[in-house]
């Protein structure tokens, strides 16, 4: 057996969070852990437990990693020779995606695309104004911009306003919705790279150079950057801040990965122009879920789809109670028609086999207070870590057994918070129809939605309380599924209520 190195956590992450710097960097992810054997290099990830063995040629740059440092992409070309920088680029923004690196900054960019900007507006004068006026501040070349301006049939003095900028302005007869317009601007666009932009965002300066270099990948077809909130002051602005609905996540992210779910939202997409035209651009039928119903035909053509926590856009959000839950009503009733348009990517549940019969004989004790029943769910904890401890040693990985034991731990509590957090994102309405059948299973579906809100507010970290934010995450959730639930019934498709289950495998 081969004599493994001491494994080195990601706990050792650079407490700075980036770099120190500008330039393309990468560092080793908190979850991750760096180990070696004698033929490769490993990275462990412990939910589920999963091990990819590199090529020795990334030692170097991932034992700097693993020391708690960021590693710019210079120094890593250096140290991975002869690997070409491209290849390294591409194959290390893959373990980005995939959890066991973080990544900061973009490579750098030897000639820059034209890039077409393209807004859609209707009856807003204020919003496209100021719009504009962040436009006008963008750090990348002018001459390598274009901005089209599709107004949709306004009858206000938005036209007008327009007018002032030196943009391409484009003006519907008659109103034709968002889609619509975005797919007249692009008809009309020169650029290589098109920018779609919402009337109601302003973009950072470095909205554009962050984010177009991410197309000297020849395989992304769409990139979407960071939305963050315009508003900061009400206790709904706060939520939305961590919560919104266009905020994608906190690292980066890859459509070639198991998450079907994945896209990134229009009023901040980047996207190559052969691909768009190619994908059909739009469908102009969907009042809402279009990005979601693009980027998935995108996908499924081959195109990959990234998003960077980079080329921030500051979005306004809707700041009275009514419009935020008439919002995510909307957002729910799009989700059984994108699943039905797209059965391919119906909604799957991942199972954990272990993780499922140790809970449920959990339950079983709980409910029966059998003496039988009191070691079973030890003893299934047991088989199953026993199971991977003889796994991992049949494949000669290097991991311990406090590594395996924590890592069956953390599945049985993550797999029971997935559980919880669907309850409390489908099944809270049904609490009074289930009052008639007993208050065991209402007050199960309350405890999970307690545990997943109270988790959601301690990984988020806003600037409110606990009780403020379960107040906006409550509405959110019953307003989210009451659509989803209308979504059903008129779609007579109810894959988001009960979706298929898989079984989701690890080491």
């Amino acid at each position: 057996m081969s004599h493994a190195a001491p494994i080195a956590r990601g706990a050792n992450h650079p407490a700075a969070g980036q770099p120190e710097g500008p330039g393309l960097a990468y560092c080793l992810a908190k979850q991750a852990r760096y180990s070696e054997r004698h033929d490769a290099v490993c990275l462990t990830l412990g939910y589920p437990l999963k091990v990819v063995l590199l090529n020795p040629v990334w030692k170097g740059a991932l034992q700097k990693m693993a020391q708690g440092n960021w590693v710019t992409m210079n120094e890593i070309a250096r140290l991975s020779a002869p690997v070409s920088h491209d290849s390294a680029v591409d194959f290390l923004d893959g373990l980005a995606a995939k959890g066991y690196l973080r990544t900061s900054g973009m490579r750098t960019i030897a000639e820059y695309p034209l890039v077409s900007i393209i807004i859609p507006v209707r009856n807003r004068p204020r919003e496209v104004n100021e719009c504009l006026r962040s436009l006008a501040k963008l750090d990348y070349p002018a001459s390598k911009t274009e901005i089209i301006v599709v107004d949709d049939a306004s009858s206000d003095d938005t036209p007008h306003v327009i007018s002032r900028y030196n943009v391409k302005l484009i003006r519907m007869a008659s109103q034709r919705g968002a889609s619509y317009c975005r797919n007249r601007g692009a008809a009309a666009a020169n650029g290589e790279i098109l920018a779609f932009l919402d009337s109601d965002c302003l973009a950072s300066a470095g909205w554009l150079s962050d984010l177009v270099p991410a197309f000297q990948n020849q395989a992304v077809a769409v990139v979407g950057g960071l939305v963050d909130g315009y508003f900061r002051n009400s206790g709904l602005d706060k939520y939305e801040q961590v919560k919104s609905s266009l905020r994608v996540g906190r690292r980066f992210r890859r459509s070639d990965t198991d998450d079907k779910s994945f896209y990134v939202p229009s009023c901040n997409m980047l996207v190559r122009k052969r691909e768009f035209h190619k994908a059909g651009g739009f469908n102009q039928e969907l009042q809402v879920g279009e990005d979601v119903d693009l980027c998935w035909r995108m996908a499924d053509a081959g195109g990959l789809l990234e998003y960077r926590q980079a080329g921030r856009v500051l979005h306004k959000h809707r700041t009275k109670w009514a419009s935020f839950c008439g919002r995510r009503f909307d957002y729910g009733t799009s989700e059984p028609m994108l699943q039905k348009l797209h059965p391919r990517r119906s909604k799957r549940f991942p199972i954990l086999a272990g993780a499922l019969c140790f809970w449920a004989s959990m339950a079983a004790y709980f409910f029966i207070q059998s003496a039988a029943l009191t070691l079973l769910p030890w003893a299934i904890l047991l088989t199953d870590g026993l199971f991977k401890f003889f796994r991992v040693r049949s494949q000669r990985l290097p991991l311990g057994v406090g590594a395996i034991i924590a890592s069956t731990m953390s599945s049985y509590g993550a797999f029971a918070l997935h559980l919880c957090k669907f309850a409390s994102r489908y099944y809270l309405l049904l609490i009074p129809l289930l009052l008639p059948l007993g208050t065991w299973l209402p007050l199960g579906i309350i405890a999970a939605h307690l545990i997943a809100g109270i988790t959601e507010y301690l990984g988020c970290h806003p600037a409110i309380s606990l009780p403020a934010f379960m107040w906006w995450f409550t509405l959110e959730q019953i307003s989210y599924q009451a659509g989803v639930w209308w979504g059903c019934l008129r779609q007579r498709h109810f894959r988001p209520l009960a979706p298929r289950p898989f079984l989701m495998r690890g080491v």
